[in-house]
């Protein structure tokens, strides 16, 4: 059985001690046989003669006598003398064991730390993979002449092409020629100078053929070997350009339609305001200003600013108006007058509406003014026509009726007379034919028909005159 460091300490101090007792050589041989068991068992000789050097002192300071003592000092001194180069490569050793251990230390530090960095790499590997295998965008690397080296997963589900198929194609052949030379020109520059990026937006091609808008933002980098390569992340916006696209019309069809309104309203003389209740602020259009000969710049802000510009005969019926639409939740109007800066007047019609919140409070107030003088004006001349009219048509009534009253009294007093006249002239030549006969008679009824003949010409010339007087 394998004898302990402590076992062999104890072993020694006996032995030594029976030994400096009797001094017999079965005693020394017996140390010797215990340093010898010792080094077989993997017990260094160093250790062995420090662990006798241990065990001499211990007798040292034990129960003694004098003589032994003194032999056991000799014995010392001369053990340490023999000690001193063991002690000195012993220390060296120590020193050496000490560093080795420290780099040792250090050599475990780095080994773990390279451990921990290549995990965290097979990691990142990993994690990279994944996330370019995920992506929603394509990631693309591109040689500096447009060759496809490399393209992620995500080229199937946004352009149809399965991956790896289009990796050694030149990326510029799938690219619309109305913005290949841009891409190019681009390219170009973003391939000169390493670490420069570039934002593309161009049309590519479809696997079913149909031209896709695609974003790109582009990377020139050099990676450890000193080759260059340009990094691409692409994206579809295709659907954000068709919105693009219907929002631009909009607004084009937007600024038509406000380019026609602002017509209209010029034409028209009408504005537009708006003035939020809760925070007392108004909001004048050009066209309103306008009509007030005013600038954008000078235009009320508050509700008591746009009163001022009112004149003071109308603005409590203006308050009084807006205060009762505003209580009853109505829309209003109504007419004032106003005065522009160049002294001139103007009247103007307001129209407006309240509009409230969810729990019922008026918030807003919008509504028009449109210049009424010219309208007035009119209205007024034509109120003055009307007037005349009504005395020109009473004094035509007028004049009417005394010529009818005048071609009356010629037709009854003139033409009247005359048929009267003939009637009775009529009735003598019947007498007179009726007492005649024969020759008399035809000699009466000649001369009576001449006679009517006479009397029917000038019958008509009194009418034919009397007509000429009636026409216009």
């Amino acid at each position: 059985m394998k004898n302990s460091r402590k076992e062999i300490k104890k072993q020694l101090v006996r032995n030594v001690g029976n030994y400096f007792s009797g001094y017999q050589e079965e005693t020394l041989a017996a140390v010797y046989e215990l340093a010898r068991c010792s080094a077989e068992e993997g017990i260094g000789e160093l250790e062995i003669l420090n662990l006798y050097y241990d065990a001499c002192l211990q007798l040292y300071s034990s129960g003694m006598n004098i003589e032994q003592k003194k032999q056991l000092k000799s014995h010392l001194n001369v053990l340490s003398e023999f000690f001193a180069p063991y002690d000195m490569r012993q220390r060296g050793f120590s020193d050496l064991i000490g560093q080795l251990k420290q780099q040792n230390q250090k050599l475990e530090k780095e080994v773990k730390r390279r451990k921990r960095s290549e995990e965290e790499l097979i990691r990142s590997k990993r994690y990279f993979e994944q996330l370019i295998e995920n992506a929603l965008d394509i990631i693309t690397v591109l040689s500096s002449d447009g060759r496809i080296l490399y393209e992620s997963p995500s080229v199937e589900r946004i352009l149809g092409y399965r991956p790896g198929n289009l990796v050694g194609r030149n990326v510029f052949d799938y690219i619309h020629r109305e913005d290949l030379e841009e891409v190019r020109q681009q390219f170009g520059r973003l391939a000169e100078i390493p670490g420069r990026s570039r934002s593309f937006e161009f049309r590519l091609r479809h696997r079913d053929g149909r031209w896709r808008y695609i974003e790109s933002i582009a990377k020139h980098v050099v990676d450890f070997d000193g080759e260059s390569a340009i990094i691409v992340n692409s994206r579809d916006i295709t659907d954000r350009v068709s919105v693009h696209k219907k929002l631009m019309e909009a607004h084009e069809s937007l600024k038509k339609s406000r380019h026609k309104l602002v017509s209209a309203q010029r034409i028209a003389l009408l504005g537009s305001w708006e003035w939020d209740i809760t925070e007392d602020k108004l909001i004048w259009s050009d066209e309103l200003c306008g009509i007030y000969g005013i600038s954008a710049a000078e235009a009320p802000e508050t509700y008591d600013e746009y009163l001022e510009r009112l004149h003071p005969d109308d603005r409590e019926l203006a308050r009084k108006t807006i205060e009762n639409a505003s209580k009853e939740k109505s829309a209003f109007e109504f007419t004032y007058r106003i005065y522009r800066p160049d002294g001139s007047a103007r009247i103007l019609h307001a129209r407006g509406d309240l509009v409230t919140d969810e729990e019922g409070r008026p918030v807003k107030m919008i509504g028009t003014g449109q210049d009424v003088t010219r309208m007035k004006e009119v209205e007024n001349k034509l109120r003055i026509y009307s007037k005349e009219l009504r005395n020109l048509s009473a004094k035509q009534n007028m004049i009417r009726e005394e010529e009818r009253i005048r071609v009356a009294r010629v037709i009854h007093d003139e033409l009247g007379q005359m048929l009267t006249v003939l009637k009775i002239d009529i009735s003598i030549m019947m007498k007179r034919a009726g007492k005649a006969s024969g020759q008399t008679l035809m000699s009466t009824i000649t001369k009576g028909m001449d006679e009517f003949s006479d009397r029917i010409d000038t019958i008509i010339q009194s009418v034919q005159r009397i007509t000429a007087e009636l026409s216009p």
